[in-house]
């Protein structure tokens, strides 16, 4: 039968053990700079053991630059007038932080972070109602359309996106029937019905299929006789 101090020191020398290990693999990672590499290895060490504390130093010791790294990142963005690209530096930073201070590392965000991602995503929002605006005066109805897309995942309840959507499909129609796709108008003349209740495109819709189905009576009373 072991004695109960037996087991303990077995405990405890492999606590030392394992410590002694994580120590010596961070700082091999920390020797090639790779401060991604040293972070995310130090929250898998402190996951396994929270009272690791070689992991909690490196994570310490790097996580507050890559932090910033972050955020400058995305105040370049901001100053070239980035705005998409702005605002994923952001969430990015967010959740980076969310994700350090989940492992018991420092406090990174200061509270102001979700304000400044509030604001990227109104940017974000405004660009592209602009640009799906932009897109359907140069009659580029497919961009258009895939524009006011990107602006309802921002902003689900935009009172103009669906309406805006069903205009686009309304002139594709127009330009398909001019080029006797009649099919690919009734199409397009139906997506806006089904968007908007556009009433324009549902006379269209049915004035197409009405001149269609006069057009192949007319040709199969001609192939009976």
């Amino acid at each position: 039968m072991k004695h109960p101090g037996t087991a303990l020191s077995l405990a405890l020398l492999l606590a030392l053990s394992c410590a002694a290990s994580s120590k010596k693999e961070l700082k091999q990672l920390a020797r090639t700079g790779d401060g991604e590499a040293v972070v995310e290895r130090s929250i898998e060490l402190l996951e396994a053991n929270p009272r690791d504390k070689h992991a909690l130093a490196a994570l310490n010791a790097w996580a507050g630059d890559l932090y910033h790294a972050r955020i400058d990142t995305a105040r370049e963005h901001d100053a070239s007038r980035r705005v998409e690209e702005a605002l994923v530096a952001l969430i990015e930073a967010l959740q980076f932080a969310e994700k350090v201070q989940r492992a018991g590392g420092p406090v990174l965000d200061d509270g102001d972070l979700k304000h400044d991602i509030a604001e990227a995503k109104e940017a974000v929002r405004t660009h592209r109602i602009s640009e799906a605006r932009r897109l359907f005066q140069a009659e580029k109805w497919s961009e258009s359309i895939h524009m006011w897309t990107l602006v309802q995942k921002i902003d689900p309840s935009n009172a103009d996106a669906q309406s805006a959507m069903a205009a686009a499909h309304r002139q594709w129609g127009h330009d398909d029937l001019a080029a006797d796709r009649y099919q690919d108008a009734i199409h397009h003349y139906d997506r806006a019905v089904f968007l908007h209740d556009d009433n324009e495109a549902r006379a269209w819709s049915a004035a197409v299929h009405a001149a269609l189905g006069r057009f192949w009576l007319f040709h199969g009373s001609c192939r009976a006789a």
